[in-house]
Order: C-alpha cells, then structure tokens, then sequence
C-alpha cells in the first residue's frame, strides 16, 4: 500500500477529518508528514473534548498577552473561573458615643424687643440718670438763676425717657417708634443747650464731657432700639 493510500485510511478513521482528505488530494504526498502531524492534534483535541477539558488553554505561551487582542475576554474567563473572595471590613463602624442632648436653656427675650415694660429698657434706666444729673446741675450756682436756659434744658432732659416710657407703652412698635424718635431728638437739644451753658461759664469743661458723653451713647441706643422695633 502507498503512503498516499495509507493517509486516506487515517484520516478516513475521524469524522471530522473529511475535509482534511480531499485537500491531500489536491497536495499530493509531498505534505504527507505535516497532514500526519495535522491529523494526531485534530483526533487529540477530539479526545481531550470527550473529556470534558477541551476548554482549557494548558500552553502558558499561548496566553494572549495584557495590551494584546483578546486579553480582556480571557481574563474574564479567569475571574470567573476562579472568583477571588470578598474580604469583609476589619475594621467596622462604631456608633458615636456622644449623642447630641437638646439644649434645655431656654432662650431670654431681648428686653429691648418685648414691649410693655419700659423699666427694663436700658436706654430708659440711662436718659432717666442723665435727667436726675440736670437737675443736680442745674440747682445750684449761677445756672439756678437762669431760668430760662435752666427749664429749658430740665424740660429736654425729662423728655428724653417720658417719651421712651409712653412709646413703649402704647402697644405697637410704629407707635412706639415715634415716641423714640421724639427721644432722641430731645437728646440733641440736651447737648446744644450744654454747649450753651458751658460757653457762658454756667458748668465746667468736665461738667459737659459728662453730659456730652451720656446724651451721645444714648442716642445711639436710641438708634438701635428704633431698628429693633422697625422689624
């Protein structure tokens, strides 16, 4: 029997080797050892399929490389093939041990704000002092002869917390603002009739300092009470 005749026997034993015999027909014996070789791989994977292992690449060179075409479908392959397991958190959470307390002070109200009680309104219990110290002035020496100047500026300074008194007193804050408006100008006519007496010799340099300072602080109380009230 040739060698041509023999290579049909074999590959005519496998299936699927039917395609490999009619190219050998067209070949010729000249490829006789390659087809051999071709045949053993061919009924080789035939058998590793029967097995069950046909699937799996033994040959670490054969690999497809990372960067390379189909890297990333093999190494799916492998995570699924053999899934890493889930390490869990060494190191839990842990509640806080300090839990917000709700605040149990409860709040002041400004006395500034809440009408109805003038005694309490800093800027009244300040022109009030201020009024008292006029009238200690006022009473002696060359100024308790004036009377004019004299009453007049008592006048102004009383005027200064009897307005801030009926204000707060009305019961609404637009009432009262005008009230505290009235006050405040009543301070400036106290600092102007100072600077009067203190021109003319009837208090002392230090005497008006005084009275300056207190009607200039509070007038300014004035200004912010006014704002509180406005809101």
């Amino acid at each position: 029997m040739s060698a041509y005749e023999t290579l049909k026997t074999q590959l005519k034993s496998t299936p699927r080797t039917w395609l490999i015999t009619g190219v050998a027909g067209f070949i010729g014996s000249n490829l006789l050892e390659t087809l051999l070789n071709l045949n053993q791989r061919v009924v080789g994977l035939d058998n590793t399929s029967k097995a069950g292992n046909s699937r799996l690449i033994t040959d670490n060179s054969k690999l497809p490389t990372p960067g390379a075409a189909g890297y990333g479908h093999q190494k799916n392959i492998d995570e699924a093939l053999n899934p890493k397991p889930r390490t869990s958190n060494p190191e839990p959470r842990t509640p806080n041990p300090e839990p917000r307390t709700p605040n149990l002070e409860p709040r002041t109200p400004n006395p500034q704000i809440i009408m109805g009680n003038f005694k309490e309104l800093k800027t009244w219990q300040r022109a009030k002092d201020l009024a008292v110290f006029i009238y200690k002035v006022t009473n002696d020496g060359i100024f308790s002869k004036d009377f004019g100047l004299r009453d007049q500026i008592r006048r102004a300074a009383v005027s200064i917390p009897s307005n801030l008194a009926e204000g707060d007193e009305l019961g609404t804050n637009k009432q009262a603002v005008n009230f505290f408006y009235t006050a405040k100008g009543s301070t400036a006519e106290v600092q102007t009739q100072a600077i009067i007496a203190k021109e003319i010799g009837y208090i002392e340099e230090e005497v008006y300092k005084q009275i300056n300072g207190e009607c200039e602080a509070i007038s300014r109380m004035l200004t912010r009470l006014i704002e509180a009230r406005k809101k």
